[in-house]
């Protein structure tokens, strides 16, 4: 592992580059936002009732309650003022899902409107800062052509697309599970206690959203399966998620796990449930491009862990995949839903890109650039 060089004062020329790269990032955000927004506006979005699926206006009502409560001056018990609002408006349920969402999206009225184009924002904000995410880690990996070309991807799926469009929680969860794989990564790569704790703060974020971010429980034993580390389970580090987990999210877990009947409590293994999300993973990137998907986990994985070389990155990735699949088995919903498959379509779209760029090589160098590139961004059918 190579050190860190420190240096007492940067160059000019290292802080300039530092600032090239915020800019671009800041400008890759930009673009998926617009694109974002766009595909929006062209599904009817911003005029449509929150009528899209059953739990809009549940998700609608929580934020706005959050916001009455706050701009009112927090007037008495949180709880007596719920209840109350409840009486007024039956749709509100807080407590079935994490405080995170009520939270961001009232913090999110507070300071713009409580109007439908307002929150509709807010829903396109979220999706683009996962494509964003996605297309940084794809940036460092293969270049500006392969970035930009995932996040369009991510962002115009069904999976992703459908939630945007309506005032669903799905996407934020995703969001904070994605950040949460990164920082297990890093940790992965360098062993340390601040990227332990990054890795528990964002799957807490997680699971305080929904509870389906305990998906992120199973990366962890999956990746030393993976990298045969059994030696990490040694340190203490490596449990500092966990207890994270634990404390920060535990408790608003156990409340919400006795309001939702049956979910949140290992009652059986349903393997039936966790076989229906098999379709639903390969229509990510569509069965015709499903190779891709495969080639880019044997070049970024499999070829790796058997050279005992595999970075970080794709372990925790790759991780991910069957943790979500392992996850709905043994907690299974009342029936698989597309929804829950946003958590891993920026894993699944990282290995699809290796395996375009990983196809990319063994083409001719005498083949023009522009096809090449052509090549690299087809996207899923």
């Amino acid at each position: 592992m190579t050190p860190r060089l420190e240096t007492v004062a940067p160059s000019t020329g290292t802080r300039l580059a530092g600032w090239g790269v915020r800019i671009g990032r800041a400008g890759v955000f930009v673009v998926l936002l617009a694109w974002t927004v766009g595909l929006q506006w062209v599904d009817g979005t911003y005029t449509a009732e929150f009528s899209g699926y059953p739990d809009e206006p549940s998700h609608y009502l929580s934020g706005l309650m959050v916001r009455d409560y706050v701009a009112a001056g927090f007037p008495g018990s949180p709880l007596a003022y719920a209840e109350n609002y409840y009486f007024h408006y039956p749709k509100l349920a807080l407590g079935m899902w994490g405080p995170l969402a009520p939270a961001a999206t009232g913090a999110w009225m507070l300071l713009f409107s409580t109007s439908r184009v307002s929150v509709f924002v807010l829903m396109a904000i979220i999706s683009a800062l996962l494509a964003a995410t996605l297309s940084y880690v794809m940036w460092s990996e293969f270049g500006l052509v392969v970035a930009l070309a995932s996040g369009f991807m991510l962002i115009a799926g069904k999976f992703v697309q459908r939630n945007t469009s309506m005032v669903m929680i799905d996407n934020l969860c995703a969001l904070m599970e994605f950040w949460a794989i990164l920082c297990f990564a890093r940790y992965l790569d360098l062993e340390k206690r601040r990227d332990a704790v990054l890795f528990g703060l964002f799957a807490s974020l997680s699971v305080l959203t929904k509870g389906n971010g305990l998906a992120l429980a199973c990366v962890p034993p999956i990746a030393v399966l993976m990298t045969r580390r059994f030696g990490l389970m040694k340190r203490l580090n490596f449990w500092i998620p966990s207890g994270m987990v634990l404390l920060i999210a535990g408790p608003w877990q156990y409340i919400s796990s006795r309001l939702l009947s049956g979910i949140g409590t290992v009652r059986e293994v349903r393997w039936s449930i966790a076989g229906a999300y098999g379709p639903m993973l390969i229509d990510i990137v569509g069965v015709w491009l499903l190779i891709f998907f495969l080639l880019g986990v044997y070049d970024r994985l499999i070829q790796p862990l058997r050279k005992g070389n595999a970075a970080g990155l794709w372990v925790a990735a790759g991780s991910l995949i069957p943790a979500f699949w392992l996850f709905h088995a043994l907690v299974p919903s009342a029936a698989p839903e597309e929804r829950y498959v946003v958590a891993v379509v920026g894993p699944v779209l990282m290995f699809f890109g290796a395996g375009l760029a990983a196809f990319a090589r063994f083409l001719p160098s005498k083949i023009p650039w522009p096809a090449r590139i052509a090549c690299v961004t087809a996207g899923p059918k």
